[in-house]
C-alpha cells in the first residue's frame, strides 16, 4: 500500500534494511548449500520472488511468489525464457544488468518498474567448482510502497503530490465522511474515464454499485466509531458510460489530533482478473459436472445447460453430423423456459453453406442472419423457422470429416464477443474430451504429487528438523507471526515438547503424518496448535524427507501455514450448504407430509443438523395466547411427550429451555448463550433433564409479529454468530412451510365442508322433508272427523329431527370459526348432566361409574356436552324398549395422561366392516347414513386433542352391543 509516511517513520523500511535482508537470504542459501543438502524445495520456501536461470535466461527454478507476480503457472514458467515473458523494455534492462553481473563477477542490485510496481532485484552469478560461470540466481522484492514513502519523506508535500499524480496506480484522498474527493491522480482519472474536475465534483459513493455502497457506508461508520477496519477491500465501481470495474483498494485512515480526518486510498484495477476468475469458475464448475459422466448424451446435455445459463443464450445444442446419409441429428439440449424444443433429424442441405464452412474446421459466428450475405433463401427460411437469428457454431472435425458441432443461439441479433466465442470453443473442447480429460487429470494429479514439496513448501514458516536429534536446525522468522515464538525459542525445544503444543485431539494425526512422511517421503497434516499467547490456530504442515546417498532419512523439511481463516470459512460454507439443503427438505416435507407433526419434526431435525445441536424444540403462540409445542426432540424424555389438539408434540412437564426462549417472545431477536446457568432468566432444570450447556433461539416471525420460537441446545463447543445466521435463514422457511401446510389443510377442510353441506341438503334434509310431506298428504285426504293420529305426529317428529340436524350444522360452523372458546372444564360435571338429561327416558337406565374420581379436568368448550349427549342419544335410539346404558370414566396413560370415557349399550352393535366408517359422513363420495351425531362427536374429540372409536361390548361378538371409547388429554394442575 502506498501511503504518506508518518512523522515517526513508523513501519518504514530503508534501502539498507532491504539490502541486509537480501544478504541474509543469500547467506542462508550459501550456508545450506555448503552443507551439501540444499534442495530446490527449500530454496522455493524463500518468501521473496526467486528464480535460477541458465546463461540464456531460461528459468530452471522459480518459486510461487514469482509465479503469482507474473501471473503465470509455475509449470509453464519453468523452462521458459524470462526475457520472452517480460515486457520488451523491462527485459532489455534486466538483460543488461545480468550481463553486468557476468562482467564484474559479483552480485548486481537494481530497481525498475514492472506492471506499475517498483521491484528491487539482485542478480547473483553462480560459479561451478572450477570457477566457471554457469548459473544466475535472481532475488526480487516489491518496494513500491517503500519508494513512494521515501520520496514523500524526502521531497515534502509538493513532491509527494507530484509522485502521487504520476503514479501508475490509481491514488486518491477523500474526506472522512466520504462525501467528496480531496485529491485524485491521473491514473484514477484514466481508470474511471472521468476528468479530474468531474471526479472532484462527485460524491465517492455515487461511483459504487449497490452492494459496495452498503459496505462503503458501513466502513465509514466504523471509522467514525473508532473501530478498526480491514485496510484491504475489493469494491465494485461504475465507470463513465456504465462500465463495471473491480478494484482492489488499500486504505489508510489519516488522523489529526487523534481524530480521523481523511482517507488515503491506493486502488488497483483488477477487472480483467475478476472476469478471468469468473470464466475460470465456470470452467471449473463445468469440469466438476462432467468429471463423473461417461455417457456422451449426458455430457452434451450437462455442458449445453451450464453453457446456456452462463452465457445467457436462448438455446444451446449439439449437432451430430452424418455426411454419408446427408442428415444431422440434434439431441435435446438447453432451452430457455417457454421455448419450443427443436431436437430431431434434419437434412444437411437445408442449412445452406454453413456446413461447408464448418467442415473447414472454422468457428462460424453470425451476429444477424439478415446481414449474412452468403445465406440462400431456403436456408434463410429454415433459420427463421428455427429462430436462429444469431448464433455461434463450433465444429469438431476428425480425419477430415465434420463429426459434431456445438451451437449457441440467440433469437435476436447479438454481437458475440471474442470472450464469448472463446468460452464456447473451450466448452466444446472440454465436452468432447471429458472422458480423456478425466484420465489426463488423474495423470496430472500423480505428476503434481511428485512436485508436492516444491508447491507446498514455498511460503509461510519454513523449517528443517534433524530426524536423528529431533531438533530444528533452521526455522524462518515468520514462525513468530504464526505461533508467537522466535526461531531461537523453537529450536531450543526437542520433538516431544514441540508436539505438546499440538491439540491433544489432533496429536495422533500429527504423529501418524510424521511416520507416514518417513515411510513414503512426504506427508500433509492439518491440526490445531497452541500459540505462545495460548490461542489455538489451525496449522497446515507440509513435510518432506531428505535422505542421504544411501537412502537413510536425515532431515525433515517442511512449511507451516496458518489456515485458521480457511477452516472457519469451510465450516461456514458447509453450514450454508446445510441451510440450503435443509430449506429444500422443509419445503419437500411441507408438500409431501400428511401431518404438521411430521413437518415440525423435519424442521427441528434440520435445525439440529445445521447447528450440530443435541436437542431442540419449536413452539408457537396459539389463538388463546398459550404456547403449543410444534416439535420436540429429546431422546431422554420420550415419556414426557403427548399430542395436542392439532397433532403437535407437547410435554407433560415444561422444559426450562422455555424459560430462556421466552426472552425471544419479548425481544423478537435471536439470542444465544454458551453458559445458560449464568443467565438471569434461567431457573434450573428438572431432575431428569440432561444438562443444558449451550442455548440458541430464534423467533418465528409472520408479518412482522412473533408467532413462535425455534430453539436448540448443547452444541459441542457452544454457538456463535454463524449459527445465529444459519438459524435466522431457516426461520422464514419454517414459517412459510407451516403457512402452506395450513393453507392446504384449510382448503381441504373447506372442500370437505362444502361436500358435507351439499350432502346434508341433497340427502338428509330432503329425505326427511319427503317423509313429512308423504304423511301430510295422506292426512290431508282423511275425513275431517277422523281426529289427530300418527299421520300428524310423524311429520312433527321428522321435522324435529331436521331441526336438530340444522342445529348440529350450526354448532360445527361456530366451532370451526372459534366462536366457542376453550377452557378448563370438569368432565364429571358434563357426564352427570348427560345422565340427568337422558335419565327420564322410559325403559332406559343410565348408569354413571366415576371410579372414585371427584374432578376430571380437560381443555374443551361448551360443546363437550354434545359429545356424550350424542353418544348416549345414539345408544337410547338403537336399543330395545328396555336397556341399560353404562357410562364409565377413568384416568389412563396412553402416551400421556388421558381421561377415558366409555359409553356402552346392549343394542344391535356395529359390524366390524362399519366400525371405521360410522364417524364419517361421506364414503367414496356418496352419503352413508343420516344425521351428524357421530360425525360431530369425532370432529369435536379431534379438536380437543383426543381420540374416539367403537368396539364390541363383548369381544368378538358385535351383536351383543357397542362400546364407544373417548380419550381426552388430562389437564395437569401445576
Amino acid at each position: 500500500m502506498v501511503r504518506k509516511p508518518a512523522s515517526n517513520n513508523e513501519n518504514a523500511i530503508s534501502s539498507e534494511e532491504i539490502a541486509g535482508r537480501n544478504e541474509d537470504l543469500e547467506a542462508e542459501i550459501e550456508k545450506l548449500r555448503s552443507q551439501g543438502h540444499m534442495t530446490q524445495g527449500f530454496i522455493d520456501s524463500i518468501p521473496e520472488a526467486l528464480m535460477l536461470l541458465d546463461l540464456n535466461g531460461v528459468v530452471l527454478i522459480a518459486n510461487e511468489t514469482l509465479s503469482k507476480r507474473l501471473n503465470i503457472p509455475l509449470n509453464r514458467l519453468i523452462g521458459s525464457c524470462i526475457f520472452d515473458i517480460l515486457d520488451p523494455g523491462v527485459a532489455w534492462f534486466r538483460r543488461a544488468k545480468m550481463d553486468e553481473a557476468f562482467r564484474v563477477g559479483k552480485p548486481v542490485s537494481f530497481e525498475d518498474i514492472t506492471h506499475g510496481r517498483v521491484i528491487r532485484s539482485t542478480v547473483n552469478p553462480v560459479f561451478s567448482e572450477d570457477g566457471r560461470l554457469y548459473r544466475v540466481a535472481v532475488i526480487s522484492m516489491d518496494v513500491t510502497e517503500l519508494r513512494l514513502a521515501e520520496a514523500a519523506l524526502r521531497t515534502g508535500e509538493e513532491e509527494y503530490r507530484h509522485i502521487v499524480e504520476l503514479a501508475p496506480t490509481a491514488i486518491y484522498e477523500m474526506d472522512i465522511m466520504g462525501r467528496r474527493f480531496l485529491r485524485v491522480n491521473d491514473a484514477m482519472c484514466h481508470v474511471l474515464g472521468y476528468t479530474r474536475e468531474e471526479l472532484l465534483a462527485m460524491e465517492p459513493s455515487s461511483l459504487l454499485d449497490a452492494g459496495t455502497k452498503a459496505i462503503f457506508q458501513e466502513r465509514i461508520r466504523n471509522v467514525l466509531a473508532g473501530l478498526k477496519i480491514n485496510e484491504s477491500v475489493i469494491f465494485g465501481i461504475i465507470g463513465k458510460g456504465g462500465r463495471k470495474i473491480y478494484a482492489s483498494l488499500n486504505t489508510k485512515v489519516l488522523h489529526r489530533d487523534g481524530k480521523p480526518v481523511r482517507v488515503l486510498v491506493i486502488a488497483q484495477d483488477i477487472t480483467e482478473r475478476r472476469l478471468a476468475e469468473e470464466r475460470q469458475a465456470f470452467l471449473l464448475k463445468l469440469s466438476d459436472a462432467l468429471r463423473p459422466l461417461t455417457d456422451l448424451s449426458d455430457i452434451q446435455l450437462t455442458a449445453s445447460t451450464l453453457l446456456g445459463k452462463h452465457i445467457g443464450a436462448d438455446r444451446v445444442h449439439y449437432g451430430e453430423y452424418h455426411d454419408d446419409g446427408g442428415f444431422v441429428i440434434v439431441p435435446p439440449g438447453y432451452l430457455r423456459e417457454g421455448l419450443k424444443d427443436h431436437s430431431g433429424r434434419y437434412s444437411i442441405a437445408d442449412f445452406g453453406e454453413s456446413p461447408a464452412a464448418l467442415r473447414a474446421g472454422r468457428t462460424l459466428v453470425i451476429n444477424n442472419i439478415e446481414t449474412w450475405p452468403m445465406l440462400s433463401v431456403p436456408a434463410h427460411a429454415m433459420y427463421r423457422a428455427l429462430e436462429f437469428i444469431s448464433f455461434v457454431s463450433v465444429p469438431l472435425v476428425r480425419e477430415g470429416k465434420l463429426v459434431l458441432t456445438l451451437t449457441v443461439v440467440s433469437r435476436t441479433p447479438r454481437d458475440w464477443t471474442s470472450d464469448e466465442v472463446s468460452i464456447i470453443e473451450e466448452v466444446h473442447a472440454r465436452t468432447w474430451a471429458a472422458v480423456e480429460h478425466a484420465r489426463a487429470e488423474k495423470e496430472l494429479r500423480e505428476s503434481e504429487a511428485r512436485f508436492k514439496s516444491v508447491l507446498d513448501n514455498s511460503r509461510d514458516c519454513i523449517y528443517r528438523m534433524n530426524v536423528h536429534t529431533g531438533r530444528y536446525e533452521y526455522i524462518s522468522p515468520s514462525c513468530k507471526d504464526i505461533l508467537g515464538y522466535t526461531p531461537e525459542e523453537l529450536m531450543a525445544l526437542d520433538v516431544e515438547t514441540s508436539l505438546a503444543m499440538v491439540h491433544p485431539d489432533d496429536l495422533p494425526a500429527m504423529r501418524a503424518a510424521v511416520v507416514r512422511c518417513i515411510e513414503v517421503g512426504s506427508a500433509k497434516v492439518e491440526y490445531r496448535q497452541r500459540t505462545k499467547s495460548g490461542e489455538l490456530r489451525w496449522i497446515s504442515n507440509h513435510m518432506n524427507i531428505i535422505r542421504d546417498s544411501s537412502g537413510r532419512p536425515i532431515y525433515r523439511d517442511g512449511s507451516q501455514r496458518d489456515v485458521t481463516e480457511r477452516k472457519l470459512n469451510e465450516l461456514r460454507v458447509q453450514q450454508h450448504k446445510l441451510v440450503l439443503e435443509g430449506i429444500n427438505q422443509i419445503f419437500r416435507e411441507a408438500m409431501s407430509s400428511g401431518t404438521e407433526e411430521a413437518l415440525g419434526e423435519t424442521c427441528l431435525r434440520v435445525a439440529e443438523d445445521v447447528t450440530r445441536s443435541r436437542f431442540g424444540l419449536i413452539y408457537e403462540i396459539n389463538k388463546e395466547g398459550r404456547l403449543d409445542y410444534v416439535a420436540l426432540c429429546n431422546p431422554d424424555r420420550d415419556a414426557g411427550r403427548a399430542v395436542n389438539p392439532r397433532g403437535h408434540i407437547v410435554m407433560k412437564m415444561c422444559y426450562r429451555m422455555r424459560d430462556l426462549s421466552l426472552r425471544l417472545l419479548k425481544d423478537g431477536r435471536p439470542f444465544y448463550i454458551n453458559d445458560p446457568a449464568s443467565h438471569p432468566d434461567f431457573t434450573g432444570l428438572p431432575g431428569d433433564h440432561p444438562p443444558l450447556t449451550a442455548f440458541l433461539g430464534v423467533p418465528l416471525l409472520q408479518s412482522g409479529e412473533v408467532t413462535g420460537v425455534i430453539a436448540v441446545g448443547n452444541r459441542d463447543g457452544g454457538y456463535n454468530n454463524d449459527d445465529v445466521a444459519a438459524m435466522s435463514a431457516l426461520a422464514p422457511a419454517i414459517v412459510e412451510a407451516f403457512h402452506r401446510k395450513r393453507m392446504e389443510a384449510d382448503m381441504k377442510e373447506a372442500r370437505a365442508q362444502a361436500e358435507l353441506y351439499l350432502d346434508l341438503m341433497g340427502h338428509d334434509i330432503n329425505n326427511l322433508h319427503q317423509v313429512a310431506l308423504g304423511y301430510l298428504e295422506i292426512a290431508q285426504d282423511m275425513h275431517p272427523d277422523a281426529g289427530p293420529n300418527e299421520l300428524l305426529d310423524k311429520p312433527i317428529e321428522v321435522l324435529q329431527r331436521s331441526s336438530r340436524l340444522i342445529k348440529n350444522v350450526q354448532k360445527l360452523q361456530k366451532h370451526r370459526h372459534g366462536i366457542y372458546k376453550t377452557e378448563k372444564m370438569d368432565l364429571l360435571s358434563v357426564l352427570q348432566s348427560v345422565q340427568k338429561e337422558f335419565g327420564g327416558v322410559p325403559g332406559k337406565s343410565i348408569f354413571l361409574n366415576l371410579n372414585g374420581h371427584e374432578h376430571c379436568h380437560v381443555q374443551a368448550n361448551e360443546l363437550l356436552h354434545d359429545i356424550f349427549a350424542n353418544l348416549v342419544s345414539n345408544a337410547v335410539r338403537h336399543t330395545g324398549e328396555k336397556a341399560e346404558i353404562i357410562i364409565d370414566v377413568d384416568r389412563v396413560n396412553a402416551g400421556g395422561a388421558y381421561y377415558r370415557v366409555i359409553v356402552e349399550d346392549d343394542g344391535p352393535g356395529v359390524p366390524d366392516g362399519s366400525k371405521d366408517r360410522v364417524f364419517n359422513r361421506m364414503q367414496n363420495g356418496s352419503a352413508k347414513g343420516m344425521g351428524l351425531g357421530l360425525y360431530l362427536v369425532k370432529t369435536l374429540v379431534d379438536s380437543f386433542g383426543g381420540r374416539v372409536w367403537v368396539e364390541d361390548r363383548v369381544l368378538g361378538d358385535y351383536a351383543k352391543g357397542a362400546r364407544f371409547v373417548v380419550l381426552l388429554p388430562a389437564v395437569e394442575t401445576i
